[in-house]
């Protein structure tokens, strides 16, 4: 199909007052969304050329008129030359003229031309062997499609669809086949008796033949000529991810993305996102670099790009050495109706695999076994009396897991209007979510706006202007302490307190000075707030021309605005207690209510904007089997970051939550920072290709940046393709090797980033030496006066660090798609990362060097198959990835001894390695623990009981010591990821499954979390799991025997034993795979929705994150990991009902 104009994604100008803006966008979509049609269908043109062929004719004539023409190739012969001299005649004159002796024919609607066959009737209406069908064609989503091919099988009959999607074709009789057909659907047929299907033809996407359109750096290329390593996810997979935060969409959907998701708070709920494992990527919306993107609306986004290697990053410099994330949201479709788009979804949100405190008997029975075993610790012929293990009847049994958790609501609406006229295409959307917390006090929760409007016009012939106004308004609310420590004072609270004592509902309860309620934490009227307002704004401008008189060659102005405004505001009261005092029977309120400083308060305010202009020049054109994309851009970009923090910390009442409310001049504190930002740069791309056969990309870009004496750096790219399949000696095997493509790249990009973050932190520069100020006071008498610190020995030479790369990677599709997938390998190095050098005796004056180097390889693939069988359509995908990082040069300073150089000298180690001690058992008596190697920090052993953990001696000297120590493990952060996706839909019923795992990980668990009881404190609780413990069956009878259970016996955090050593005992395998998504939806039939003029009505249920297998059967395997405690916000599973609905 040829067609004058199509959909393009663009950037667009931004000024300092975006609020204008928007109003400007807003008020050229209302004047344009309606427009009246004043084009003079008379108009006459002149043509002069000797002859021309029917396309070039048709070419000429869009280019001195209006008229878009619409036909389907086949039908033009382009062998046929036609005299092509006019004068002063209309459009109709010149096809009348054309036509007049050719099977060709014309029809005008508005301002398209639609070229048909002429209908040769061989046989008459009136012998009952001819008629008319008439009907309309539509897409899957009930667009009409224009220019759909209609043809009557074995005849010369045929026409096309209009604008409207409506046709109408003489038909010979009843028995004739009618075949519909259009680029990028699969072809129907009909018989000219099933009239009901006739009148309402529906074609469907033809995913194996359609030539997606993928966004890389400042340019789109097609997938077929696709030569980096790109990935990419659309908006049909973003939006089955039931998520509140985009970056968990990413997770196992596609290749080469890493991540690791460990907490569910609303608000906190992002993941550790790497490309290929490498670091934090460069995030460019609408392609304006360094926005945020995990606010916005999966409904608002057509797709998501990420850049993997450095040929597809290069284009970024010293931004994009860790990977790009490119996000491209919706836009209108010229001559496209205005579609309604409403989706809305309820869901109830709960803990995922998150452990409980002990119960009081089990808690009274720990506290009991701890005394006994610190009592046998200290002697093993240790007397234990029945009054030692005697446990109390408590009136309370307080869970305290189930007191504070609870099932929380989470909802999302979104309302789409888009469409567009043959000048003017619109998108606009507007949505909402809400997410609840799970404590049970109800003052933890998000709410979210978000708001777009893209907009394209041509506003002349050959200009056009593009308009994108985004919004993200944020407001969250939580209680005044964190989500951890809410957690840990969850699993510490005795379970022999309830949660308030009766007759006493205005204070909380708690067990004596020192323990902490952790209802009274997440209650905002107890113990205070925090509540924090975000406000995003994005509002872009472009001004595209395309020269008229160099074909191929476009100019395109782009200028996008960023803001960014934030507010916080944290109330911290103390909590007044409730205590009861057994003995004298008698409640009283704990130390706090007598405190005159009652609350404090503190107030954060920030503000940021970021300008980014860019300026192409495009030239995109093909010579024969000759094509060329290439293009030039300048772009730069200004910046300012500032930020205040004002605190006051003394309230003499509760009573007024505002800075008035504090006592003057106490515990005043007040800062503000401030940050200029500017980058300039010139990026050149030109890639080539031979007959879609061989293909050349070059990209490069002179990168400017404030951080380092010499501020330019150069950054090149290239890459080499070959589509084998396009050789003819491949011909024999193309029914079953339909492509088989084959590329490599190189690139080199800088790494700015920790000279950058310096800055942020410090406002300084590595490269030169300053001064801060206060410095160091001076007394003269009753005066002080404040000299200036130095801040840093400069080092001039410091600059960025380089980051090259290579990649290696094929595409394959086999049996006409019914199998696809691709396939790379890769290698990167980075030199020149900052280290101080190790004799450097300047101490705080020490400088920074470009010394450190490491490396990174990996490799990730992709498979994909659907197939259809009868009226079942299905697909199976899947994708995985790994990545592992060993350093290299790393500087360092002499070593005392060749062990202290094998443990402490990491170069050419993995970076994500654990040490240790292996585990190789457990000690079953006091014999065995007799005869047991020595240990350090044991008393001469007398500290091991049976259970304790058993080390191996790794060097065989007969001692447990840290020579025993070697690599046992690795990090938590999965070295391996992969996806599944499957999938099938029947008539109107769907079902889709989405399994997401990591592997190659291990969780270290934390020190809070190896024994029951801290420092003594057996007044607090500990974890359930703690009943799986080794214990004597009776501590009454010294010869009981030991019960093996999978925990060592119960002792205190703080006393002597072996078992705290770091062991691969305590860390636990991090490999898992979780059901992320699982959905089933209905559409209601057309003949239904119909009646009500709804285009479609889909109806659905999905859980998220319903299922896991894993070693860890305590919790989460992606819970927070810390050196103190696991204790944190849990996971969360999900389930989900929504509607879809399209007018």
């Amino acid at each position: 199909m040829n067609e004058k104009h199509q959909k393009k994604n663009h950037t667009c100008l931004s000024v300092r007052r975006p609020f204008i803006c928007f109003f400007l966008a807003l008020g050229v979509f209302l004047l344009s969304a309606f427009p009246t049609e004043l084009y003079a269908q008379k108009k006459t043109i002149t043509l002069d050329y000797k002859e021309l062929g029917l396309m070039e004719l048709f070419k000429k004539i869009e280019e001195k008129s209006d008229y878009v023409f619409f036909y389907y190739d086949v039908l033009i012969d382009k062998d046929v030359k036609v005299p092509a001299r006019f004068k002063n005649m209309t459009v109709e004159q010149i096809l009348d003229k054309v036509f007049a002796n050719m099977e060709l024919t014309y029809s005008i609607n508005k301002k398209q031309i639609t070229i048909k066959k002429k209908v040769l009737q061989e046989k008459t209406k009136k012998e009952g062997q001819s008629s008319i069908v008439k009907g309309v064609v539509f897409d899957q989503s009930r667009e009409p499609l224009p220019g759909v091919s209609i043809v009557v099988q074995g005849t010369n009959i045929g026409t096309v669809s209009d604008l409207n999607g409506a046709y109408s074709i003489h038909v010979p009789s009843d028995d004739s086949k009618i075949i519909f057909s259009y680029i990028g659907f699969a072809p129907v047929t009909y018989s000219a008796k099933e009239m009901n299907k006739l009148s309402e033809v529906v074609l469907v996407e033809d995913t194996k033949t359609i030539d997606e359109v993928v966004v890389v750096g400042y340019t789109t290329r097609t997938r077929e000529k696709l030569i980096s390593s790109v990935s990419t996810i659309n908006n049909q997979e973003l939006v089955k991810s039931t998520v509140p935060n985009l970056e968990n969409a990413l997770t196992g959907r596609v290749s080469g993305v890493f991540s690791r998701q460990t907490s569910a708070e609303p608000g906190s709920d992002g993941a550790d996102l790497k490309i290929r494992g490498f670091g934090s990527a460069l995030v460019v919306v609408d392609g304006i670099p360094g926005r945020n993107y995990s606010d916005i609306d999966p409904s608002e986004i057509e797709s998501v790009s990420v850049l993997k290697d450095a040929s597809a990053a290069a284009v970024y410099g010293m931004q994009g050495a860790n990977g790009v994330i490119l996000v491209t949201t919706k836009r209108g479709g010229k001559n496209k109706p205005t579609t309604l788009d409403i989706n809305t979804r309820f869901g109830l949100q709960m803990p995922h695999n998150y452990p409980q405190p002990a119960s009081t008997p089990l808690w009274q029975t720990l506290v009991g076994e701890y005394y006994a075993n610190m009592k046998l610790i200290n002697d093993k012929n240790a007397v234990i009396t029945p009054a030692d293990m005697a446990t109390r009847d408590y009136a309370y049994n307080t869970n305290w897991y189930e007191e504070m958790i609870k099932n929380a609501p989470i909802t999302q609406s979104n309302i789409n209007i888009s469409g567009g006229t043959d000048k003017v295409s619109y998108f606009i959307s507007a949505g909402y979510l809400y997410q609840g917390g799970i404590w049970s006090t109800n003052f933890t929760d998000k709410n979210r706006f978000n708001f777009r409007s893209n907009l394209d016009a041509d506003i002349l012939k050959n200009l056009k202007l593009s308009v994108g106004v985004g919004a993200v308004i944020n407001s969250l609310n939580y209680p005044r302490s964190a989500s951890y420590e809410i957690a840990r004072k969850m699993k510490d609270m005795a379970p022999n307190i309830p949660v308030k004592w009766p007759g006493h509902d205005d204070y909380y309860a708690f067990g004596g000075e020192g323990t902490v309620n952790p209802m009274a934490l997440a209650d905002k009227e107890a113990s205070g707030y925090s509540k924090k307002i975000a406000k995003n704004l994005n509002v872009d401008f472009s001004l595209e021309y395309k020269v008229p008189f160099v074909e191929g060659l476009s100019l395109k102005a782009t200028m996008g605005y960023t803001q960014s405004d934030s507010w916080n505001k944290n109330w911290n009261m103390n909590i007044v207690y409730m205590g009861y005092r057994e003995d004298a029977q008698e409640y009283y309120e704990s130390a706090s209510a007598s405190n005159a400083n009652k609350a404090s308060l503190s107030l954060e305010d920030g503000f940021s904007y970021n300008i980014t202009g860019q300026g192409f020049i495009n030239y995109i054109r093909s010579f024969g089997n000759h094509n060329i994309n290439s293009g030039l851009v300048f772009e730069f970009s200004d910046a300012e970051n500032r930020s205040t923090v004002t605190s006051r910390g003394e309230f003499p009442s509760t009573v007024l939550d505002m800075m008035a409310g504090g006592i003057a001049n106490k515990q005043v504190t007040n800062s503000e920072v401030f940050r200029k930002y500017r980058t300039a740069s010139f990026i050149g791309r030109f890639s080539y290709d031979y007959r879609s056969k061989y293909f050349v990309d070059f990209n490069f870009r002179y990168d400017g940046a404030q951080y380092f004496a010499d501020k330019w750096g150069f950054f090149p790219s290239a890459s080499v393709g070959w589509m084998l399949t396009n050789e003819e000696f491949m011909n024999p095997l193309k029914k079953v090797l339909n492509e088989f493509k084959i590329r490599a790249s190189w690139g080199e990009l800088g790494d700015l980033s920790a000279a950058s973050q310096y800055y942020a932190n410090n406002e300084q520069y590595y490269f030169q030496s300053g001064y801060q100020y206060p410095g160091t006071p001076m007394n003269f008498g009753d005066r002080t006066i404040y000299g200036l610190n130095p801040t840093l020995n400069p080092n001039p030479d410091f600059t960025w660090a380089t980051s090259s790369m290579i990649n290696a990677g094929v595409d394959f599709k086999l049996w006409n798609g019914l199998l696809s997938g691709s396939a790379d390998v890769f290698y990167r190095q980075r030199k020149g990362l900052p280290a101080q050098k190790a004799n450097d005796n300047a101490g705080a004056l020490a400088t920074w060097y470009n010394l450190d180097h490491d490396n990174t390889r990996g490799f990730e693939f992709s498979l994909n198959h659907q197939y259809k069988i009868g009226e079942v359509n299905y697909f199976v995908g899947g994708n995985m990835s790994w990545s592992r990082t060993r350093k290299g040069n790393i500087e360092h300073g002499r070593f005392t001894s060749g062990y202290d150089e094998w443990k402490w000298n990491t170069e050419g180690h993995w970076n994500n390695v654990r040490w240790g001690y292996n585990c190789i058992g457990r000690y079953q008596s006091y014999g065995e623990i007799a005869n047991a190697p020595m240990h350090n920090n044991s008393n001469n052993n007398s500290a091991i009981l049976p259970g304790d953990l058993k080390y191996e001696d790794w060097n065989g000297d007969g001692y447990i010591d840290n020579y025993d120590q070697r690599p046992i493990g690795r990090n938590a952060y999965p070295e391996l990821v992969y996806g599944i996706n499957l999938g099938l839909s029947w008539k109107g019923v769907d079902f889709s499954m989405f399994w997401q795992g990591g592997a190659l990980s291990d969780f270290q668990i934390g020190a809070f979390d190896m024994d029951a009881f801290q420092e003594g404190a057996t007044n607090l609780n500990t974890w359930e799991y703690f009943g799986d413990r080794w214990h004597r069956a009776d501590y009454t009878d010294p010869n009981s025997e030991w019960i093996p259970g999978y925990f060592p016996a119960v002792r205190d955090f703080t006393s002597v034993t072996i078992n705290r050593l770091s062991s691969n005992f305590w860390m636990w395998n991090g490999s898992y795979i979780r059901l992320k998504n699982v959905e089933l939806g209905y559409t209601l039939p057309q003949r239904i929705t119909q009646k009500a003029n709804i285009k479609q009505l889909r109806i659905y249920a999905n859980l998220y994150n319903c299922l896991t297998f894993s070693s860890q059967k305590f919790f989460d395997p992606e819970q927070l990991e810390s050196q103190y405690s696991f204790a944190s916000y849990p996971q969360i599973m999900s389930f989900n009902v929504g509607i879809n609905l399209k007018f």
